[in-house]
């Protein structure tokens, strides 16, 4: 048993590590919005797929050890959580689970929070280029054009508000 709690404290331990690396990243992100080249927002981009890919991995293992702490204590693994498990081990152990599992929390809400706000960033600046090509385009077609007889055919030089 006391091998599955070391198991475990290993893994929330390198789970707590993962995911203070993905919130560096989104901060980094958060701050380049708008201010870099997309190739650093790209890189940034296949930096937080790794790190989640290595959080999912990492997932993994922290179930099969659950699964394998609820069969040694004979009790159904999905409904054994960190919480039980902690109320049922030494202190000594308890308070480093407790530990991990309070940073855990803590970092995916922060992790959340920045994603969510990311993602209206990235909206947003969305928004801003789909315009910006929209008016470029409008003024292109703005532009006084010849007919098929040769002749400059009129258009209106003005483009409506509702196209900026």
């Amino acid at each position: 048993m006391d091998a599955l709690l070391a198991d475990l404290s290993e893994v929330l331990s390198h789970q707590v590590k993962l995911h203070e690396e993905l919130l560096a990243v989104l901060q980094d992100e958060s701050v380049s919005i708008g201010q870099v080249a997309p190739s650093k927002l790209l890189l940034l981009q296949s930096a937080k797929q790794q790190i989640a890919h290595k959080i999912a991995a990492i997932e993994t293992r922290r179930i099969g050890i659950v699964h394998d702490i609820a069969g040694a204590w004979e009790i159904d693994s999905k409904e054994l959580t960190l919480s039980q498990i902690i109320a049922r081990v030494s202190e000594e152990v308890a308070s480093i689970l407790e530990e991990c599992f309070t940073s855990l929390k803590r970092l995916v809400a922060e992790i959340r929070r920045l994603a969510n706000k990311n993602g209206s960033l990235s909206m947003a600046r969305l928004k801003s280029v789909e315009m910006s090509l929209r008016f470029v385009h409008d003024w292109q077609k703005a532009q006084q054009t010849y007919s098929d007889a040769g002749t400059l055919q009129s258009t209106p030089e003005k483009i409506s508000r509702a196209s900026i």
